[in-house]
């Protein structure tokens, strides 16, 4: 903040959600912070304050014209609980950003290749744009390819709507079933609209949670799923 520096954006991906565990206070290494006692009050009152700081700082950073949004890590009300009453006023992620996509039925479509090929999942990812492909998935994928470092098993994830989840997990389908490329495990995200009832998240501001929760699995999940066990055999 003092330096002045702009940011367009931010947001928070500490894990706000467990003070005890998953946040560092300011004057503690991650080392030191992994020996304190469970209960400790001096470490209680520096993560305190390192929070209402943190926040403080964020919002110093909204008045200057960034668009903060805070994830669902329960940032928030943590720092509520800490004195900044101003964090309360913090949009959230989904019902500024994806709650409208997520009533045009599309949500989360991820898949992992299970050969551990890095060409299987360029195939799968040429098969997804061929059958349900738009520019910014093409470029997503071709961004990904480039920065995002693969970690265990390659995976990708996109964001499909009625009727093209089953066009993509039909063409990888076909591809395994083919002896194109090895198997592939195809799944979703937490975030989406039948995963989680989350008040914070998922169904922040969501007045009809049973709704959406109940009816979304019948338009977005559920008929992936045959097709999804039969092309990983």
């Amino acid at each position: 903040m003092a330096d002045g520096v702009h940011f367009d954006v931010a947001t928070d991906q500490t894990s706000a959600h467990d003070l005890v565990h998953g946040y560092v206070p300011i004057g503690y290494s991650a080392e030191e912070a992994e020996r304190v006692a469970p209960g400790d009050p001096e470490y209680a009152a520096a993560v305190r304050s390192s929070l209402g700081a943190h926040v403080n700082a964020l919002l110093d950073l909204e008045r200057r014209g960034t668009v903060l949004f805070e994830y669902g890590n329960n940032l928030r009300a943590q720092a509520v609980e800490a004195g900044v009453t101003e964090a309360s006023r913090i949009s959230g992620f989904v019902p500024t950003y994806i709650r409208p996509i997520f009533s045009r039925g599309v949500g989360p479509f991820r898949w992992i290749c299970l050969s551990g090929d890095p060409e299987d999942l360029r195939r799968t990812e040429e098969a997804a744009l061929k059958a349900a492909g738009t520019p910014s998935m093409a470029k997503w994928f071709e961004r990904s390819r480039s920065d995002v470092v693969i970690q265990g098993l390659p995976a990708r994830i996109c964001w499909l709507g009625l009727g093209e989840r089953n066009a993509v997990a039909a063409a990888m389908n076909d591809l395994v079933r083919d002896g194109l490329i090895g198997p592939v495990a195809i799944g979703r995200d937490h975030q989406d609209t039948a995963s989680v009832s989350a008040p914070t998240r998922e169904t922040e501001e969501c007045s009809m949670e049973v709704m959406q929760l109940q009816i979304g699995p019948c338009f977005r999940h559920s008929s992936t799923h045959p097709r999804a066990r039969h092309g990983s055999r």
